[in-house]
């Protein structure tokens, strides 16, 4: 057992069930470093009684090192530690607690609910000259940078969970944070301590989680490690099942709605707000897990449709293939390429490698030099995801080597991948399965001189 763990659980903290759906070994994604790692003793699990998705085994730390929960995020960024806090905090946290602020005034004044407790910002909403914030964060680093930008005397390390205070706030926040605990029906039952009679309990989460809706720019489905990822993430809620967590501890929905994010286009946050009552409500698990499936499959169902209208796109007699050789194997197994006429392995662009594609067997970079100058062929689909910019500069090299004009022929490249055969079968390392497979004409300055 990892040092600071009191033990480990099978169980879930949303509804206290012991049936699960496998659905695969735990992916990291680390945005600092752009890098994923499986982790193999965690598994991607589904309860089957309200759907959450949790990592298992749940590690329940002991009272020393209930801390940690939630300070691997800023462990990770080494010597970049600073502008990664000043780009999350300034950039991320500020303009999301502006508006949790517009809710909360909404919703109430600061005369009924002024005193409010915030659960996992560096302190930007002790900056508020109205509501009275006190905040905790389990990371040191990101303490300190917050007491030397916000209300320090407010600021404090640490989580919910090691709470004393009874009856002591009018409300209680969780801003896209309940998802960092293992153990969140600790945290809520400790909630329903610090919050006097009828105080407030306010939960945000990003749809990307609550609706496995891809993390993009773009607003189009990209990748599953997107919706499911990151050592500090435990717990992923559906709209259903965040309410049985909540009635477990006294806690009645006010009201559910939906608010643009203040930061990234195309993306929203669900925020729930609870009323604490004397009696538990009586709410049942209800559809919780067939709602999740349902998003799940409809998430693969999308990638499989790019996917196939990607592939379809470029199936010409007037298009080539250059790239790696096992990425083009999952284009033929997500659909076969029967028009393609040329295919070159970017490893062994000078020798026809002795593979076989359907009917297509590899070329040379000369067969496709001379098809480009005869006309039959027009346009380069590059395979590529990692090392893109690679086989670009092999393609172009070889081309001008070999007597071709640059601007004589097109250029495809892709741009949109899943995680669908990382997180649903094989995972990176073995093979990469690709799903929801896009392209596009290079950027300007993506295609080398």
């Amino acid at each position: 057992m990892k040092k600071g763990i009191a033990a480990v659980d099978f169980s879930c903290p949303v509804c206290c069930g012991r049936d699960f759906e496998f659905l695969t070994n735990f992916v990291n994604y680390v945005s600092q470093e752009r890098r994923y790692a499986v982790h193999d003793e965690d598994y991607l699990s589904m309860c089957t009684d309200c759907g959450a998705i949790l990592r298992l085994p749940r590690e329940i730390m002991k009272p020393d090192a209930v801390g940690r929960y939630g300070d691997d995020y800023y462990d990770q960024c080494g010597e970049n530690l600073e502008k990664v806090l000043k780009d999350h905090v300034f950039d991320g946290q500020v303009p999301h607690y502006d508006l949790l602020r517009r809710v909360l005034l909404r919703l109430t004044t600061p005369e009924r609910h002024r005193r409010w407790l915030d659960i996992g910002s560096a302190g930007c909403p002790t900056a508020f000259d109205d509501f009275e914030f006190t905040t905790m964060e389990p990371s040191a680093a990101a303490v300190a940078f917050g007491r030397r930008h916000f209300r320090a005397d407010r600021i404090h390390c640490g989580v919910i969970d090691t709470i004393e205070e009874r009856n002591a706030f009018d409300g209680v926040v969780f801003l896209n944070s309940l998802y960092c605990t293992p153990t969140p029906d600790v945290s809520i039952a400790k909630a329903a301590q610090a919050l006097k009679d009828d105080g407030l309990l306010v939960i945000a989460i990003g749809n990307y989680f609550v609706g496995s809706v891809a993390y993009t720019d773009d607003g189009v489905d990209a990748q599953l490690e997107d919706v499911w990822r990151g050592v500090t993430m435990w717990v992923y809620y559906n709209p259903s099942n965040i309410k049985v967590l909540c009635a477990r501890f006294g806690f009645t929905l006010v009201t559910h709605f939906v608010e643009d994010s203040p930061f990234f286009k195309h993306h929203t946050l669900q925020f729930w707000v609870f009323r604490k009552t004397p009696t538990p409500p009586l709410v049942h698990v209800g559809q919780g897990a067939l709602m999740v499936r349902m998003m799940i499959d409809k998430l693969l169902h999308s990638f499989r449709n790019i996917t196939a209208e990607g592939l379809a796109a470029i199936d010409r007699s007037d298009h080539a293939v250059v790239g790696w050789r096992e990425l083009m194997a999952d284009m033929w197994e997500a659909r076969p390429l029967t028009e393609v006429a040329c295919m070159v392995d970017a490893r062994h662009p000078e020798a026809a490698a002795p593979y076989r594609l359907g009917p297509l067997r590899m070329s040379t970079m000369l067969a496709l030099a001379d098809a480009i100058r005869e006309g039959r062929i027009t346009t380069v689909v590059v395979a590529a995801l990692g090392r893109r910019r690679a086989v670009l500069s092999m393609i172009v090299f070889f081309l001008k080597e070999l007597g071709v004009v640059p601007g004589t022929y097109g250029i495809l490249v892709p741009n949109r991948r899943s995680a669908e055969g990382r997180l649903f079968g094989e995972f990176q390392g073995r093979r990469t399965m690709i799903r929801g497979l896009a392209f596009r004409p290079p950027e300007p300055g993506e295609v080398p001189e």
